[in-house]
């Protein structure tokens, strides 16, 4: 998205997609970095993009609807969003831009370089934590132990496993 891009890259539309799509993806992995960092993961922001996890819809946190806003959160009516960042992508302002603005800022990228690949990256917001389909189950097996859960559409395996026993996949060392 940003420098010298080599030629490959500029006439295959599958490299394109993927490079913007791991651009979007370490932008949304930076603002759940900065939010768990600032404890702030379920904490209704003045200006955050909640989205409803009991019907369709989404609220905007304002200064006169943060009291009630931040009940929902807690009682898991609503749930804190994250940028998938591109044009169609609804934005979101004061306290919760300036977690967005500075993880854009920390891979020196910006909402205008998406906006010029809008067919691959129109955008979204996404949960910021995926929650399970059903309760998982663990059980003993010959070998170890053996963990059984359901996760939505877009949700990463591998991020709960790694979760559980904690293994940081930023780590140079992760395998």
């Amino acid at each position: 998205l940003r420098g010298e891009v080599p030629h490959r890259l500029r006439k295959d539309r599958r490299l394109k997609r993927l490079a913007a799509s791991a651009a979007q993806s370490a932008v949304f992995n930076d603002v759940v970095r900065r939010r768990i960092e600032s404890e702030t993961t379920h904490t209704a922001l003045l200006g955050d993009r909640l989205n409803r996890t009991t019907e369709r819809g989404q609220l905007v946190v304002t200064a006169e609807n943060q009291e009630p806003a931040q009940t929902e959160l807690d009682a898991g009516e609503l749930a804190v969003t994250g940028p998938m960042v591109g044009p169609k992508m609804f934005d979101v302002y004061e306290e919760a831009l300036e977690i967005e603005e500075a993880a854009l800022t920390q891979f020196e990228l910006s909402r205008e370089q998406f906006a010029t690949l809008r067919k691959l990256t129109p955008g979204t917001r996404r949960d910021l934590f995926a929650r399970f389909l059903e309760p998982p189950s663990v059980r003993a097996s010959e070998h170890g132990i053996q963990i059984g859960f359901s996760l939505p559409s877009g949700s990463y395996a591998t991020v709960v496993l790694a979760e559980l026993i904690k293994l940081d996949f930023s780590s140079r060392d992760a395998p």
